[in-house]
């Protein structure tokens, strides 16, 4: 716990309090609940309704998060950036984990594999599936796809390198879901990235990190949902659009061909052009 802690001060982040215990760091997890010998994160916007007691050995916690939320975590450090601390000692966690073959290696990082698959759901040729993911019944994955992979999120540490964050979250495609060729769709990093009954992807397509497509969408090639970004029931993105992170397409929305969503789309809109506006 320690050496986590000195690792995190040495980086240049400054820890404004800590109260852990002693112990060992062996794996990665969300702090919903953690548990023994792990190390999470929890940033500000979370609220008392999200959190319960919180058995992490070590959660890196914002400096604006509620004074009331700090007892859920009896063992936290608080520093002025829980992300790449978090990043920091993961990374050092799990090439520790690789060197010593852990048994937490995989789940900590969120690769070891685990596959709800019904058996009416058809899987293409190619296809490679990482980490917990769940396909509905009567859906059709196409050759090539990616489901599950880690998601692209990083912090960029003092001397502006780039940091892994780890991605331990899972997927969900739900019933009657057509996925194209060489789609990509990236698991959540705590959380869950979904795509709903009946949408549909043509090929090329890429679901970003903590995604939610809703039901009866469709997505044509090349489109690209970022991380955190929504898209609500029976929407069309276009070829080659972006809807960009945590930007939401209300229900029935339409996107045009090549258009890039900056800022959030009302139920029913039809938008195009870069950024994307209303006509």
């Amino acid at each position: 716990m320690e050496d986590a802690l000195l690792l995190v001060k040495g980086e240049g982040i400054t820890i404004v309090r800590s109260e852990v215990i002693s112990g060992e760091i062996t794996y990665v997890s969300s702090p919903f609940p953690g548990a023994g010998g792990c190390v999470s994160f929890a940033g500000a916007n979370h609220t008392t309704a999200e959190h319960f007691l919180s058995q992490s050995s070590l959660v890196f916690l914002s400096p604006e998060m509620d004074k009331a939320l700090l007892e859920k975590f009896p063992n936290h450090a608080v520093v002025a950036r829980p992300r790449l601390a978090y990043a920091l000692v993961a990374r050092e966690v799990k090439h520790r984990s690789l060197q010593l073959s852990h048994p937490h290696t995989s789940f900590g990082w969120g690769e070891a594999l685990s596959l709800s698959i019904h058996e009416s759901a058809i899987i293409g040729r190619g296809v490679v599936f990482h980490g917990k993911v769940t396909v509905g019944a009567k859906s059709i994955i196409g050759d090539n796809a990616v489901i599950g992979g880690s998601g692209f999120g990083y912090e960029r540490d003092r001397h502006g390198l780039p940091v892994q964050l780890p991605h331990i979250g899972d997927v969900k495609i739900a019933e009657s879901v057509t996925i194209g060729s060489h789609c990509n769709v990236d698991r959540g990093t705590f959380g869950t990235t979904t795509v709903g009954a009946d949408s549909k992807l043509d090929s090329h397509v890429q679901i970003s990190h903590n995604a939610h497509v809703g039901q009866g969408v469709l997505l044509a090639s090349g489109a690209v949902i970022a991380g955190s970004a929504s898209v609500g029931d029976y929407s069309w993105v276009g070829p080659n659009a972006v809807v960009s992170n945590g930007v939401h397409l209300g229900q029935r929305s339409w996107v045009a061909i090549g258009a890039v969503a900056l800022k959030d789309v009302q139920d029913d809109w039809r938008v195009f052009g870069n950024p994307a506006r209303r006509y």
